[in-house]
């Protein structure tokens, strides 16, 4: 909410009489992405604090296997459809990055004989809600969401989730990624990755996928070795920097960082 353009609000909220002042009452922040300025952010409203945290900060959930495939724009629907088939009835999260490509994809299943539903801003809150109560009562099995489904939304038993278009900001595709393999069970996601629009992100997404030890694409990693020129580190990087959020408190440690 920080992040969102909520920061007033929660301001507002945070200095009304009847809130208790800092350092007397108990703030709670939970985010699957933590970057510096966000962690910042909130430290205005806490007093000495204790950070948790579980995983890497910013990173995919390693109970999630990703799976690329490379795909030119012209040849994605095909391509989708076949996968979508040989999915059958697995509940699919499907991202698309704009509202009017999610009523397209969602008319085109239709038409294929699929049981899509979709998720977008242009619709009202009690059509959101009924598409969510559609998926978990079974009856519709691919919500085609835009980034309104990215975070906060916890569906049981999400066994795909598929990015047809790769977002740019690799923090958002962290949050698509963790609608599956939620509370300790396993799951997949697939992504459509289309060499002219997000070949400009190949070196992120690969940074990315080998913090938590999963493989980058033989394909993506070529491509980065090729932009670089001089060959691409493939291994770990710190903790410390990159795009995994560092923890910016003064003491830190893997597990548990405490600022005094």
């Amino acid at each position: 909410m920080l992040d969102m353009g909520f920061g007033l609000n929660v301001e507002k909220i945070a200095n009304h009489p009847t809130m208790h002042p800092k350092g007397i009452r108990r703030v709670c922040t939970f985010s699957a992405t933590f970057p510096d300025e966000v962690q910042a952010l909130a430290a205005t409203y806490m007093e000495d604090y204790i950070f948790v945290t579980t995983g890497i900060v910013g990173g995919t959930n390693s109970d999630v296997e990703q799976l690329f495939f490379q795909c030119p724009k012209r040849d994605k629907r095909a391509k989708l459809i076949e996968v979508l088939q040989d999915l059958g009835d697995a509940k699919t999260i499907f991202f698309v990055d704009s509202k009017k490509t999610a009523d397209f994809v969602t008319a085109l299943l239709c038409n294929n004989n699929l049981q899509p539903t979709s998720i977008h801003a242009d619709h009202l809150q009690s059509q959101r809600e009924q598409a969510l109560r559609d998926v978990k009562n079974g009856i519709r099995n691919i919500p085609v969401a835009t980034n309104v489904a990215a975070r906060a939304l916890d569906i049981a038993e999400v066994n795909y989730v598929l990015n047809y278009d790769l977002p740019t900001d690799i923090e958002e595709y962290v949050h698509r990624v963790g609608r599956t393999g939620r509370v300790g069970n396993v799951g997949k996601s697939i992504r459509f990755f289309d060499e002219e629009r997000d070949g400009p992100n190949a070196g992120k997404f690969v940074s990315l996928l080998i913090k938590p030890n999963a493989n980058a694409p033989l394909f993506m990693q070529a491509m980065v070795s090729g932009v670089t020129g001089m060959g691409y580190n493939f291994s770990a990087p710190s903790t410390q920097g990159g795009f995994a959020s560092r923890n910016i408190r003064r003491f830190e440690t893997w597990i548990c960082c405490l600022a005094h």
